[in-house]
């Protein structure tokens, strides 16, 4: 599968991206890349006001989940009944397998 964002310069694309991010806990080390960190903060919160992020997911067990956030919070992980469940989005079933695109020896 391929997601695609497309629009002119300056029309969110960028910001988009970077809340999917944020919802998904995917952020810089505070250690490794502080800065960027922040910048990423302070668009989610200068963006996003009193809102949340949702973004749904399909999990490698097949099943769907929504993974909700607000600024500040921690990302909960929604089922498809819209109910809290106890995984982690570090756990394997958020993981992408991704295909061996290794080429054959010539």
């Amino acid at each position: 599968m391929l997601n695609t964002i497309i629009g002119a310069r300056r029309t969110g694309k960028t910001t988009a991206v970077e809340f999917i991010g944020y919802a998904l806990d995917s952020l810089p080390s505070r250690e490794h890349a502080a800065d960027e960190r922040k910048r990423i903060e302070t668009l989610v919160k200068r963006n996003l006001g009193g809102g949340r992020i949702c973004v749904g997911i399909l999990g490698s067990d097949g099943a769907r989940y929504n993974v909700t956030r607000s600024f500040g919070d921690e990302p909960i992980v929604l089922d498809a009944n819209e109910q809290p469940v106890s995984l982690s989005l570090k756990s394997g079933i958020f993981r992408a397998a991704l295909p061996d695109h290794t080429l054959p020896p010539i």
